[in-house]
């Protein structure tokens, strides 16, 4: 037959999306904590620890934020409140890390 030709090719992902399963299956965004920065992800690269995300569908790796001065948050975190303070560093909020007085710890 020389009728019109239909293709079942898959087409990738962009930026900032993946698909698990190669295919006609839907192309998702990648969840906050998380980015992908090139064109057919099968998974999303997670944020190093010390930094968070909130957004979904980031497609670069710098956009994940940096936590606040003196603190740190697990890889894959979705928020700033994630971060907490580092050893021997107090406070009680977000980004409000100062040193312990002298003679206490944490």
């Amino acid at each position: 037959s020389d009728g019109p030709f239909y293709s079942m090719v898959s087409l990738p992902c962009k930026k900032g999306y993946y698909k698990a399963v190669d295919g006609s299956s839907p192309c998702l965004k990648c969840s906050a904590g998380s980015f992908v920065d090139f064109l057919g992800a099968t998974v999303c690269q997670a944020c190093d620890s010390g930094k968070f995300l909130t957004i979904q569908g980031a497609s670069s790796k710098t956009s994940c934020l940096s936590c606040p001065a003196f603190s740190f948050s697990q890889a894959n975190s979705t928020d700033e409140s994630s971060c907490i303070c580092n050893a021997g560093f107090d406070g009680s909020h977000v980004g409000n890390c100062t040193a312990c007085q002298p003679g206490k710890y944490k």
